[in-house]
């Protein structure tokens, strides 16, 4: 990893500053910010991106996908492998992805309650097996990351999927250059020569790229489909802004995000017609049984229509890949802000909420009340 120059810690200390500035002014006046500073925000941020050296010794690709996957999932990451990834474009570097799993180890030992992997019906000989399993694919694919982090859902206020997520950007950072990255789950379609194809006409710097819930008090992305700019990612994932930036590392890394984005003067893009997930589904048959011979047509002309689908079977994810008709050329929607996509007095967000570590402050472009109970999700 390569070291940072004196100038260019400066420059991180002027960011992380100029934030916590910010974010005492939050907690003082309740966020109403000025113009003024959140180009002073943005100014700094570009001034990181110009001076932080890409380091040459590092791969470049256009792309980094990290897909977090339950180590039983093996189905599904075959029907990605087998389905929606060969439409990475062989020999052009453009794309690199990896599943993010729970460590071998980690898989044996852990005998969480409430884990995906590791609750009390399994007994050791399955978690070793299904260990082994894992080792094999690995031995075969060489596309897997082991995380030496606990496993587990856990519940909205506490769980491990912020230290994942950290643990997902610091080791893209190490070992790829990259204009964007995708965070997103595995039992995903991704229409993935579509997104390629709309990357190059994106911002490729202070950018975001999601779909916000439509909840009074949690206006902000959700976990299953997160793109940011490189420069983006180089903040969450420097180690002396993690310490100054607020960020509870026992939530999701989209609830923290949450907090910044409202804070970082970011293009946002809130694709909330085209990203098929739990904010609110735009289809039906991405989510059902692949054996309805109606939804051929559908599967057909999925990627025409939408770029994303969450919550997808590996069966439904090969049938949609295997009648999509890729295009060279896609019509490429404008950008629509998440002040555009939900009803006013459904934008805000109060961090505390789910956050114990987080500013307990209310904010929002209206004049509504502080929301002092959880949202429902």
């Amino acid at each position: 990893m390569c070291r940072r120059s004196t100038s260019q810690r400066t420059v991180w200390v002027s960011v992380l500053l100029l934030l916590a500035a910010v974010l005492v002014l939050a907690v003082i006046g309740g966020l109403h910010m000025a113009d003024g500073t959140r180009s002073k925000v943005r100014a700094v941020i570009d001034i990181v991106a110009d001076r932080a050296a890409r380091p040459e010794h590092l791969p470049a690709r256009k792309l980094m996908v990290c897909i977090g996957s339950s180590p039983s999932h093996r189905a599904i990451r075959d029907a990605a492998r087998r389905g929606w990834l060969s439409w990475i474009p062989p020999g052009e570097d453009l794309v690199e992805y990896r599943f993010f799993t729970d460590h071998p180890d980690v898989i044996v030992k852990n005998d969480q309650r409430g884990s995906r992997t590791n609750d009390s019906s399994m007994s050791l000989e399955s978690k070793r097996e299904l260990a082994r399993q894992l080792e094999e694919e690995q031995d075969t694919h060489k596309d897997l990351v082991f995380q030496r982090i606990e496993s587990g859902y856990g519940n909205y206020k506490k769980n491990a999927f912020g230290r994942r997520a950290l643990f997902q950007l610091n080791w893209s950072v190490t070992h790829y250059q990259f204009d964007y990255l995708l965070k997103m789950d595995d039992d995903v379609f991704l229409c993935l020569h579509r997104l390629l194809y709309e990357l190059n006409q994106r911002p490729d710097r202070a950018f975001f790229w999601g779909r916000f819930w439509c909840k009074r008090g949690g206006h902000r992305a959700d976990e299953n489909f997160m793109l940011f700019s490189q420069d983006v990612v180089k903040l969450l994932s420097d180690e002396a802004a993690m310490k100054l930036l607020p960020f509870d590392e026992d939530v999701t890394l989209a609830w923290n995000f949450g907090l910044l984005a409202w804070i970082l003067q970011l293009t946002i893009f809130d694709d909330q017609k085209r990203l098929d997930a739990q904010q609110g589904y735009l289809t039906s048959y991405m989510h059902e049984p692949s054996d309805n011979v109606s939804h051929l047509q559908d599967y057909a002309q999925f990627c025409d229509h939408f770029i994303f689908a969450h919550h997808v079977s590996a069966e439904v994810s090969s049938a949609v890949f295997k009648h999509t008709i890729a295009k060279s050329a896609y019509d490429v929607p404008q950008i629509t802000r998440p002040r555009d996509g939900c009803p006013k007095q459904e934008q805000s967000f109060t961090p505390r909420l789910y956050a114990e570590h987080l500013p307990d402050i209310f904010i929002t472009l209206g004049t509504s009340a502080p929301l002092r109970n959880p949202p429902s999700k």
